[in-house]
């Protein structure tokens, strides 16, 4: 069986964000400090789907993940807030 490389490198990529998002869920809501149990990924702008790449998502709880998806214009207002706040923890997990 031959694998090809770009296969090898998309389950690395799948497995590291895996164990990123494992780690995003041990901080707290970035929206009201509870327990941010539910990684959010964050909407790219121009694209309907969300992107998964790990350092593009926040911790938010389980009531506030859902609001943000109840009301994408809530997300809107703070997508630049967001971004700085999910770029701030990808860097801090790759110092790890």
């Amino acid at each position: 069986v031959r694998i090809r490389s770009g296969i090898v490198v998309q389950i690395i990529k799948l497995e590291k964000n895996r164990k990123y998002l494992q780690w995003l869920k041990t901080h707290q809501c970035f929206w009201c400090n509870r327990p941010g149990v539910d990684p959010h990924h964050l909407t790219i702008e121009g694209q309907t789907r969300r992107s998964r790449d790990a350092g593009n998502a926040i911790p938010l709880c389980r009531s506030c993940h859902s609001t943000m998806h109840d009301k994408p214009m809530l997300e809107k207002q703070y997508m630049e807030t967001f971004k700085l706040k999910a770029q701030e923890l990808w860097e801090e997990y790759n110092k790890l």
